[in-house]
């Protein structure tokens, strides 16, 4: 992971979504690097697998769900440390079970608290081991 402020890699097709969870974390002093599909988001943590801190993921996108990006990112070595808390505007029980199966660090429901979303970060941060 680069030094400095962490950087986070958020990922919802919802423009809206993306733009509440940027300006929530640059208030809260995170970078961040937004991008509407699961495929964005895996091209560039291809690109450079240490730059993000953690990823903060939309469960229900077209193409490549969250629950496929998960499984992807779990199965390439160097990039199974970043944590992935994953966002849902409503989920069934089988749909958080799935996602904690295939790795998901946290699980957090839409609209989103921005207090909840940054003891959930800094929890994610605090537990990532370097690569």
């Amino acid at each position: 992971m680069d030094i400095g402020e962490p950087h986070i890699l958020l990922v919802d097709d919802d423009a809206i979504t993306l733009a509440v969870l940027e300006k929530m974390l640059t208030s809260l002093e995170f970078k961040t690097t937004a991008v509407t599909s699961g495929e964005k988001a895996f091209m560039l943590l291809e690109k450079c697998p240490s730059k993000f801190s953690a990823i903060i993921l939309d469960r229900m996108m077209p193409k490549m769900s969250g629950i496929d990006f998960l499984h992807k990112i779990y199965s390439t070595p160097e990039l199974r440390q970043i944590p992935i808390i994953m966002l849902t505007s409503h989920a069934k029980r089988e749909d958080v079970s799935a996602a904690v199966i295939a790795g998901v660090f946290d699980f957090l429901y839409k609209p989103i608290d921005q207090e909840l979303l940054h003891l959930v970060l800094k929890r994610a941060l605090s537990k990532q081991t370097p690569a």
